[in-house]
């Protein structure tokens, strides 16, 4: 079960089209922008309507990525409603928090597992923030490019701001060396649960 573990790590380049005026830690502007953008791009329903009422939401990429059901036979996660997210999104560290236009600006994003047969729909929500404006006074920016990490640690481009490539560097726990004899038992069992999903 473990050697189907995979993920992928991606740096998110934007361009400010205006002001862009940004909280000192931006994770949480960023991470509701982008909640409300996948919703916007993936939702075929009424913005308005729950999704556990929804009759779509067993193939909802919104559904499956911010309501990520704990698989039927899960070992630790079983007293929980839903599993954690599968990705994680890193804002800029800098404590700037004004960008001019034409600043660049980069945020990561770690997408894990099924995810990333979503990843499409991250690129669309990446570029309707943008469109939307984003922080205070809803400044706007351009998706300016996408970079995928390979195993040498090098940045490869993925998206150009206007085609997505099909193949990407994706890392798998069978090539990180873990010895599961000292590992915690919680830990490894977290991980069988986490890659049951889907």
């Amino acid at each position: 079960m473990l050697d189907k573990f995979r993920l992928a790590n991606f740096r998110v380049e934007v361009v400010a089209e205006e002001k862009l005026i940004l909280p000192e830690y931006k994770g949480a502007t960023i991470r509701g922008a982008f909640g409300h953008a996948f919703k916007r791009v993936a939702c075929i329903k009424s913005s308005n309507e729950k999704c556990d009422e929804c009759s779509l939401k067993s193939k909802c990429p919104y559904n499956y990525i911010f309501n990520t059901p704990v698989p039927k036979d899960a070992e630790i996660m079983k007293k929980y409603n839903y599993a954690p997210h599968p990705y994680v999104l890193s804002p800029p560290l800098e404590s700037k928090n004004t960008y001019t236009q034409g600043s660049k600006i980069h945020f990561f994003a770690t997408i894990i597992g099924d995810a990333l047969n979503y990843l499409p729909y991250f690129v669309l929500s990446f570029e309707t923030i943008g469109k939307l404006g984003l922080g205070k006074d809803k400044g706007k920016y351009q998706l300016n490019s996408i970079s995928a990490l390979s195993p040498k640690g090098t940045w490869m481009e993925i998206y150009d701001g206007k085609q997505l490539m099909n193949n990407y560097p994706v890392f798998r726990l069978k090539d990180w060396k873990i010895d599961t004899e000292r590992e915690d038992f919680l830990t490894i069992h977290f991980l069988r649960d986490l890659l049951k999903i889907g």
